[in-house]
């Protein structure tokens, strides 16, 4: 059981050489390809996928202004905060953003619907509301029309509770996505990985015989002999097998 166990570790320290071994001979070709996916990775960023840029705003939902504060009016607020954030989704709400709006950069009323994303807090009476667009005035002045007319306009519409900015929207100086850097170094790694599999699936493929251990590996007999590498001799003269196996050169 020992020997079996002394024999597995062998061939597993046999394995991550012969994998290391490969790696080296062909690292420059890995680093070629590693190089070459990303610089497509980043061409691609740059030039096919547009910029993302985030704004966010946050309300607290309550049932009532009481400074004792029961139970049932906490439970009467989390259901006030679904029904507030279907209001928020509506196109009424929609309609009244894009008539407080002096540029709509393209956007229209589906656009911009549909990149308005309502978030209620799990168990609670927040709402948290992100914009996302390809500008950032465009994201930011939707967040900040949002913040300055849900107040007054859903407690209307829905004519009970109350709700208030808990977070007012900042301007989103830099872009969400895409993550330039990161999606260039994820590129560097996916071609380091592809290019090092391919090598692998080529090497486990490969049923050439290079030197004697090949056949011993994969014939599992030993090896009795070799022939011998005869060199300074002219390709073009011809060679033949003497007695007892001798290779000879001589006419």
């Amino acid at each position: 059981m020992i020997e079996n166990n002394n024999d597995q570790n062998k061939q597993g320290e046999l394995a991550l050489f012969t994998i290391f071994k490969l790696a080296l001979h062909n690292i420059q070709y890995i680093l070629i390809s590693g190089a070459a996916v990303a610089v497509a990775t980043l061409l691609i960023v740059s030039i096919f996928v547009s910029p993302v840029y985030v704004a966010k705003t946050s309300f607290y939902v309550y049932s009532t202004s009481a400074e004792t504060v029961y139970n049932s009016d906490v439970q009467a607020a989390k259901n006030l905060a679904s029904t507030y954030s279907k209001v928020l989704g509506s196109n009424l709400v929609t309609e009244l953003v894009i008539n407080n709006l002096d540029d709509l950069h393209g956007y229209d009323k589906d656009n911009i619907k549909d990149n308005i994303k309502l978030t209620i807090t799990s168990d609670s009476q927040l709402i948290d509301v992100t914009v996302k667009t390809d500008s950032p005035d465009l994201s930011y002045e939707i967040a900040d029309t949002l913040s300055e007319i849900v107040p007054k306009e859903v407690v209307r519409i829905v004519k009970a509770g109350a709700i208030e900015v808990l977070d007012h929207p900042e301007f989103p100086d830099k872009k969400s996505s895409p993550k330039t850097i990161y999606d260039t170094l994820i590129g560097f790694f996916a071609g380091l990985i592809f290019s090092f599999g391919f090598f692998c699936l080529k090497a486990i493929s490969d049923t050439t015989v290079y030197e004697s251990d090949d056949v011993s590996r994969m014939l599992d007999v030993p090896v009795l002999g070799c022939i011998p590498e005869i060199k300074n001799v002219p390709n073009t003269k011809p060679w033949s097998l003497k007695e007892e196996g001798v290779i000879s050169y001589d006419g």
